[in-house]
C-alpha cells in the first residue's frame, strides 16, 4: 500500500492546431482507480507555441476571461490526490485537450460554463471505452445510444463541443489536440524509476521521504486535422507527474474548509490493529477506491 498524487507537470505546446497563432483549449485531467473518480481538473485557456506550467494555465484563463477551473480532491493546481493504491488496483490518469478556438466567444457564455464539466465527462468515458463517467457525473448511457457507430463516433471525436451541446461549429479547426488515457496497476506505479524529494524533517515526520517520477508522451492530431484547411498539425508534449509517499498522516494532512489542519488531530491508528504503525483508511472503513 502506498498513497500517491498525480500531477499534469507540464503542456508544451508545439505547434497548435488552429491556423491562428494560437488554440483555445479545453483541457481536462482525471484520475480513475478501479473505474472510480477520484478527483478531475478542467480549465479552458488560450494556449500559445510554448511550454505552460500549471500556473500558467490557470492565469491565461484568469486574465483572458475564461471560467475558474472546475476540481475535485485537487490539493494544488493540477494536482489529485494523495489517492492509497494497492498492488492489485488499476489506475487511470485521463487527460485531453480540446481545440474551440473557431468559436472564442462561446466559451465566455453562460451555456458552456454550465455544460463544460459534463462534456469532460461524456469525453473521458469514451477515452475509457467504457459506459461510465470518470469524474463522477452520471451515466453516459444516453449520449452513447444516440450514437451511431462508427461515423458519429468520429463526429464527435472532431468537433466534441458541437456535438455535446447540440451546435454547428463556425470554423473547421476545433476539435481534439491530444488525448491519453494512461492505465497502472498499482505494482506497475510502485516499479516506476522514483527520485527523493528534499523536504523538512517537520514534513518528513508526517508523509515520509516523498519520491518524484516524471514521464513525457507527445501527441499530435494529425487523425483528424486538415492540413488544407488549418495548416500544420498540432504538436504537444504532455508531462505528468506522481509522486509516491510511503504513508499519509491523515493527523497532520486531514483538509478543513480548504485549510492545512486536521480535523482527526489524533490520527486514525487507534482504530486499525493494536500497534500497527501504518493503517489503510479503505481497510478501516470497508471503502474500495
Amino acid at each position: 500500500m502506498s498513497f500517491y498524487t498525480f500531477a499534469l507537470d507540464e503542456l508544451y505546446t508545439r505547434n497548435p492546431r488552429s491556423r491562428g497563432p494560437n488554440d483555445i483549449l479545453l483541457i481536462s485531467f482525471g484520475i480513475v482507480v478501479n473505474k472510480r473518480d477520484q478527483g478531475y481538473y478542467v480549465l479552458t485557456a488560450p494556449i500559445f507555441p510554448s511550454r505552460h506550467s500549471p500556473s500558467d494555465l490557470d492565469a491565461a484563463a484568469a486574465e483572458n476571461g475564461y471560467p475558474r477551473p472546475k476540481h475535485a480532491n485537487t490539493r494544488s493546481r493540477w494536482t489529485i490526490g494523495p489517492v492509497e493504491v494497492a498492488d492489485n488496483d488499476e489506475v487511470a490518469i485521463i487527460y485531453a485537450g480540446t481545440n474551440i478556438s473557431d468559436d472564442p466567444n462561446f466559451a465566455r457564455s453562460d451555456a458552456f460554463a454550465q455544460w463544460e464539466t459534463k462534456l469532460v465527462s461524456d469525453f473521458y468515458a469514451l477515452l475509457l471505452g467504457d459506459v461510465w463517467s470518470a469524474l463522477g457525473l452520471g451515466s453516459v448511457q444516453g449520449l452513447i445510444e444516440k450514437i451511431d457507430l462508427p461515423d458519429s463516433v468520429k463526429k464527435f471525436l472532431s468537433n466534441p463541443v458541437g456535438y455535446a451541446l447540440g451546435l454547428q461549429p463556425s470554423g473547421p479547426c476545433n476539435g481534439i489536440v491530444f488525448k491519453d488515457a494512461v492505465k497502472y496497476t498499482g505494482r506497475e506505479l510502485g516499479a516506476l524509476v522514483y527520485e527523493p524529494q528534499p523536504v523538512s524533517e517537520y514534513l518528513r515526520k508526517n508523509v515520509g521521504t516523498p519520491r518524484r517520477a516524471q514521464s513525457t508522451r507527445s501527441y499530435t492530431d494529425a487523425e483528424t486535422h486538415n492540413t488544407d484547411i488549418c495548416g500544420k498539425i498540432a504538436h504537444t508534449d504532455v508531462t505528468i507527474a506522481i509522486v509516491q509517499y510511503s504513508f499519509y498522516s491523515l493527523a497532520f494532512w486531514g483538509p478543513k474548509n480548504g485549510e492545512q489542519f486536521s480535523t482527526h488531530p489524533e490520527g486514525l491508528r487507534k482504530y486499525g490493529p493494536s500497534g500497527a504503525q501504518e493503517v489503510s483508511i479503505k481497510e478501516i472503513f470497508g471503502l474500495k477506491n
